[in-house]
């Protein structure tokens, strides 16, 4: 077994995004480690409709036993705060204000002294992955490498994807797929919308991209 005293713990953290809302989040510290000089990884959830709680969660828990600073934000959209923070992503989920909210955070730990500025790495599932290959095509400077596992390249593409399809009965339930995401600000028929998803999708930018990327599919 392992020693409790080992263990990581979630740690809340709030920091400002650059409109001055609020954000939510936690941290993952190696016992006994000097923070400033640990490599730090951040570690967006799937969904977007979705949230860190402060529980255990395996994948954190290893990587901060290798001695990586853990850093797991619930940007605005994600769920466990409140609708008006759900709603406040205003659909935008390419690369704009949720993803912002990524990158503030990440820069606001950078500057508390909180992980090495110089190996700063990406990783997630699903819309984690989105929002890693987002952190690297668009912001290589911040994230230097980036694993995205079962990413959508273009957000928009796969939510139309998705409604042609019997998984859209799982997500949605009793509520058609359409009328859920409208209810969340997503209309998948407004193609001012769907176009501005697209020109901002990694898939879009991938002649962009220079840091390395993981791709597990």
């Amino acid at each position: 077994s392992v020693s409790e005293r080992a263990l990581a713990r979630p740690v809340p953290v709030t920091w400002p995004a650059s409109d001055g809302r609020a954000l939510h989040g936690f941290l993952w510290l190696p016992p006994g480690r000097d923070a400033q000089d640990l490599p730090l990884v951040v570690v967006p959830h799937g969904g977007p409709w979705n949230h860190w709680k402060p529980e255990y969660r395996s994948l954190s828990q290893l990587l901060a036993n290798r001695g990586y600073a853990v850093f797991e934000p619930n940007f605005r959209g994600s769920t466990g705060h409140g609708r008006d923070y759900v709603l406040a992503a205003n659909a935008d989920f390419g690369n704009g204000r949720v993803q912002r909210d990524i990158t503030d955070g990440t820069r606001w730990l950078l500057a508390q002294g909180i992980g090495d500025p110089a190996r700063v790495g990406i990783v997630g599932a699903s819309f984690g992955g989105y929002s890693a290959l987002l952190g690297a095509t668009f912001e290589p400077d911040l994230f230097k490498v980036a694993v995205a596992m079962v990413p959508p390249p273009d957000f928009g593409w796969v939510l139309r994807w998705v409604q042609r399809n019997p998984e859209a009965l799982e997500i949605g339930g009793p509520v058609p797929m359409e009328t859920w995401l409208r209810g969340q600000g997503i209309d998948t028929d407004d193609s001012a919308l769907m176009a501005r998803l697209h020109a901002q999708s990694p898939l879009a930018n991938v002649a962009k991209l220079r840091r390395p990327v993981l791709l597990v599919a």
